[in-house]
């Protein structure tokens, strides 16, 4: 059974409590793992979660999201640089 939620302060309560969580859940995925996939659905999750938080107004939060993803570029060190670092700037370009 699904509810529509009129209330934007109950979004907001939800982001607030999980957002740590998901910043985890996609920074170790994206750094442990090499699979096209999995790497794919963690720049996809940064990619939402820095759109859902500055549309919410939760500055802190985007920026931790930005900042994690622009890690995973790996800009500072070319030569160690994989597919998913390469999608990872695609990812940071379309940030801004």
């Amino acid at each position: 059974m699904y509810h529509v939620v009129t209330d934007v302060a109950i979004l907001r309560f939800m982001v607030e409590v999980c957002w740590g969580p998901m910043l985890a859940a996609f920074s170790v995925t994206l750094d442990q793992s090499d699979d096209r996939v999995a790497t794919s659905q963690c720049l996809q999750g940064f990619r939402h979660a820095v759109h859902v938080t500055a549309v919410m107004g939760m500055q802190t939060q985007r920026d931790a999201f930005v900042t994690s993803v622009a890690k995973f570029t790996y800009l500072h060190c070319a030569g160690d640089m994989k597919q998913k670092n390469v999608d990872a700037v695609k990812v940071s370009e379309s940030l801004f």
